[in-house]
């Protein structure tokens, strides 16, 4: 299909039956979901541009979204006319975000994905969920915002690892923060700790920018941890 959107009261997809499909515009067609009460799980065989990815919403909890692509991930226009749409700029808004091209990038350098991932504040203290995990074999660039006031703008980084390429990450309205360093409640699986050393969580073969409420800060061939 040229272009695909795909909208449930539930779950798109599941960890055991992800949706499977092929986007096949030269250039990279459209992929839009949005799910009610439930995770978005999907495989793409193909590039995808991410118009509009929102798993839940700020009424009833935001749930997860996971995406598997061959080809590239890349910023996409947000089409108005889904629930909550109008007037937001938000490619992809969840609870945790998982994000992987095996073969292309993850948002670009020159055009960062713009994401929103959203922790939940523990009466205890802390957070629960909000983590973000990206991996590509090229370059990945991309924007962290709040969905709204009520909820925390900064990133919980659980892997950023780019293969070949540079890495860019845009935290406008807070800092980052290496998730490992939360409470097992306060999520990172055991997958997803398995798949970064204990130090640190983001790795790039090229440069890595980060930009932060806070602080900027940039490596060459190098990796970085901690909070900025």
């Amino acid at each position: 299909t040229t272009n695909l959107s795909l909208i449930a009261a539930d779950a798109i997809g599941s960890a055991e039956r992800a949706i499977n499909a092929t986007i096949t515009a030269n250039s990279g067609g459209t992929f839009n979901a949005q799910s009610g009460t439930g995770n978005i799980y999907a495989n793409l065989n193909s590039s995808a541009k991410l118009g509009l990815v929102w798993a839940g919403d700020t009424q009833n909890g935001f749930k997860d979204v996971n995406i598997i692509a061959k080809g590239s991930l890349t910023r996409g226009n947000v089409p108005q006319d889904f629930a909550g749409s109008a007037g937001s700029d938000i490619n992809v808004r969840a609870r945790n975000i998982n994000l992987t091209s095996t073969e292309g990038s993850v948002g670009s350098v020159s055009d960062l994905l713009k994401i929103s991932a959203n922790a939940t504040s523990l009466s205890g203290g802390g957070f629960d969920g909000g983590v973000v995990n990206i991996v590509a074999n090229g370059d990945i660039g991309f924007t962290q915002v709040a969905a709204n006031s009520n909820y925390s703008g900064d990133l919980r980084v659980g892997l950023i690892a780019s293969n070949s390429g540079d890495v860019l990450i845009n935290v406008p309205g807070g800092n980052i923060y290496d998730a490992s360093g939360q409470t097992a409640a306060q999520v990172l699986t055991a997958a997803q700790v398995a798949a970064k050393s204990p130090t640190n969580f983001v790795y790039s073969a090229g440069v890595i920018g980060l930009t932060s409420g806070r602080s900027t800060t940039s490596l060459k061939r190098s990796t970085t941890s901690g909070a900025l």
